[in-house]
Parts: structure tokens; C-alpha cells; sequence
């Protein structure tokens, strides 16, 4: 599935805690704009080529959120979102993330032991540069 296939399915079942937790990752310095600017994504199902700079921010703030408590939702959330932001030139670093995001988790269960393989081939709409 592409990144937009896998933002539609996420703005579907999205939480609104999740959103606000995204939110939330600059430590409340933008508090309510970017809550503002993830409710319409979500709703609309319309994303801007490049994000504003403090949706980016608290998306790339998100991605890095890990551990027992990491809401996968919102991480997966935001890595979506800056793999479909056209100002965003590093996007392989947020596809592992993404895909693990994905995983279903059991309860207890244990992190896998074998490595997850990942083939990503990124697109560019500059077919100069792609």
C-alpha cells in the first residue's frame, strides 16, 4: 500500500487523544494550530505538498517516540504525513518506523527476533532527479 492508501486507512481510525498527542510533541509550544491542522487533514483526506512548519515539526517530533507506551497510531500518523510532504527529502528513515508502526501487537508479546526486511524505492515526481 502506498503512503496515501495507508493515510486513508489511518485518518479513518485515528483517535482524537491520538491527534492530540501529536499535538503535544513540541511540549505545547503550538498547541491548538497543529491540533486544528490535523483534525482537517483527517477529515478532508486532503494533504498540502509541503506541511506547514510546525505540523512538520511535531510529525518528525512523533516519529521518534518509541517504548512501551508509544501510541503507534499517531507515530504511524505522522510518518505518513511527512512521507507525503513533497518538502520532506530524507523519507527513507521514516518507512522502517512506518511499517513497524503497523505491525499488530499482541499483549506481552516480545519484540521480533529476526530482522524485518524493508525494500523501499522512493519516487520522485521530478523525473529529473527520479
Amino acid at each position: 500500500m502506498d503512503a496515501s492508501g495507508r493515510f486513508d486507512r489511518l485518518r479513518a481510525r485515528i483517535p482524537e487523544a491520538s491527534l492530540e498527542r501529536i499535538d503535544a510533541a513540541d511540549y505545547g509550544h503550538s498547541a491548538g494550530k497543529n491540533l486544528a491542522a490535523l483534525r482537517d487533514l483527517c477529515a478532508s483526506g486532503l494533504v498540502p505538498r509541503s506541511l506547514d512548519v510546525g505540523l512538520h515539526e511535531v510529525c518528525a517530533l512523533t516519529r521518534w517516540s518509541e517504548g512501551a507506551g508509544v501510541d503507534r497510531l499517531a507515530r504511524a500518523l505522522a510518518c505518513v504525513l511527512r512521507l507525503l510532504d513533497a518538502g520532506d527529502h530524507n523519507p527513507a528513515d521514516r518507512a522502517p518506523v512506518l511499517v513497524e508502526s503497523c505491525l499488530p501487537r499482541r499483549r506481552g508479546a516480545t519484540p521480533r527476533r529476526r530482522p524485518l526486511r524493508l525494500d523501499c524505492r522512493y519516487r520522485s515526481e521530478d523525473r529529473r532527479t527520479g
